[in-house]
């Protein structure tokens, strides 16, 4: 993700500043060369329409020879409205053939206007006004060295007074971005922001790594392609708590047994914390979701929740645990009527293996008879080390005649059971 550095912004500040100047600059000249062209150009079609129009009466009286009168033509050119010494007056036939002129030629940059002289309704040739542009172009470049003036003062006073300022707030809301990204990229747990949409914006390195792919190419995409969370005891695929906490508006989390599968299909436990960000007006603008990793701690609370159930050197269910089971199996008893049997087992003689083996063969021997008597139940029985050499087993849903030959089978799988240290 990049961040704008002071002397980016500082670039940006000056290509604005220059480009107002700019605009200040050529706007003066422009403005005047187009006003000042536009406004000759109207005065002059306006002398060739009216100079046109003079001339009617003298080709209404003489039709067939009024274009060789010219001295009458020279007399009507010369009055209103009278010639400039920048202006040039010709008249031509519908041949176009000049037939006589007023003024003094023109040489160049000049502009030129025309209008038809008519016969009744009939073309008979056309008057053409031209006119100097020199001082349209002096003028313009006048207003130029002005235009220049002005830019320069509106550069300096932009860049010594409010861009200055503006320079100021950007690199103090820089710092505070980077400092804010540098904080962000240094924490361990996983952050993803997105829109008002759920699409990603913006992540840290530690999300990164936990997803195990490059996510600048995900930019864009909705969190729920980037994120593949499952439950952890289901399996099946969940929604992301982002999306939740963008519905109610409120800060929302997994349930705990959330996990994330990775680009390398690894199974990560996470947990998930996800707020939504709003603008001052209460307005939904996007959502923040934050990732932790908690593979180890979720297994080591599976392992002390294993641990306090089971017994450690049988691997059996404990006392506590059978104990919960078999009061559960007496309330569906009560409750719906399903039988269960309860076996209680004693091993004979076990401390004599203890006085004259020792410890360690007693706890060989209760391993090996507690293998050999999980071979003998369903997977629907509960085996439990009571502890010492006594051993629980609650069959369930069992009828008497059943667990008779379950508990038969155990005693005699044990009778024949030979041990060796």
């Amino acid at each position: 993700m990049r961040l704008s550095t002071p002397d980016s912004l500082d670039r940006l500040f000056l290509h604005l500043t220059l480009a107002i100047s700019i605009i200040v600059a050529f706007s003066l000249p422009t403005v005047y060369a187009f006003v000042a062209y536009n406004d000759l150009s109207e005065e002059v079609t306006f002398k060739a329409r009216i100079k046109a129009i003079a001339q009617r009466e003298m080709i209404t009286t003489l039709p067939q020879t009024w274009m060789f009168a010219e001295n009458r033509m020279q007399g009507t050119l010369a009055r209103e409205p009278v010639l400039l010494e920048s202006e040039f007056v010709q008249i031509f036939d519908y041949e176009g053939n000049e037939l006589t002129s007023a003024g003094e030629a023109i040489k160049r940059y000049f502009i030129q206007r025309s209008y038809p002289l008519y016969d009744m309704d009939q073309v008979v040739g056309k008057v053409v006004v031209s006119a100097s542009l020199a001082h349209v172009i002096r003028n313009t470049l006048i207003s130029s060295v002005i235009g220049l003036a002005m830019g320069g003062v509106v550069l300096l006073v932009l860049w010594r007074l409010p861009v200055k300022k503006l320079r100021r707030l950007s690199r103090e809301l820089s710092e505070e971005k980077q400092q804010a990204e540098i904080t962000l990229q240094a924490i361990h747990d996983g952050v993803l922001r997105t829109d008002k949409k759920g699409d990603l914006v913006y992540f840290n390195t530690a999300a990164e790594k936990l997803l195990g792919r490059s996510l600048s190419k995900q930019i864009g995409k909705a969190i729920s392609e980037v994120l593949k969370l499952i439950d952890g005891q289901t399996e099946l695929e969940v929604e992301s708590a982002l999306y939740k906490a963008m519905r109610t508006k409120e800060q929302a989390s997994c349930n705990g047994r959330c996990s994330l599968i990775s680009q390398a299909n690894r199974v990560i436990a996470v947990e998930e914390q996800a707020a939504p960000l709003l603008d001052g007006n209460g307005e939904l603008i996007g959502g923040v979701l934050c990732l932790s990793d908690v593979t180890i701690f979720r297994k080591q609370l599976e392992q002390q929740s294993w641990e306090a159930s089971h017994d450690s050197l049988t691997g059996l269910i404990n006392r506590r645990e059978f104990e919960d089971r078999v009061a559960k199996a007496i309330d569906n008893a009560q409750a719906k009527g399903k039988s269960s049997l309860l076996c209680f087992m004693d091993l004979d003689g076990f401390k004599i293996v203890n006085d004259t083996c020792g410890h360690n063969a007693g706890d060989e021997l209760l391993i090996q008879l507690s293998q050999i008597i999980q071979t003998q139940v369903r997977t629907s029985d509960s085996l439990a080390r009571l502890g010492g050499d006594e051993f629980g087993l609650l069959l369930d849903g069992c009828d008497k005649d059943r667990g008779q030959i379950i508990a038969t089978n155990i005693l005699s799988v044990i009778k024949n059971h030979q041990f060796f240290l």
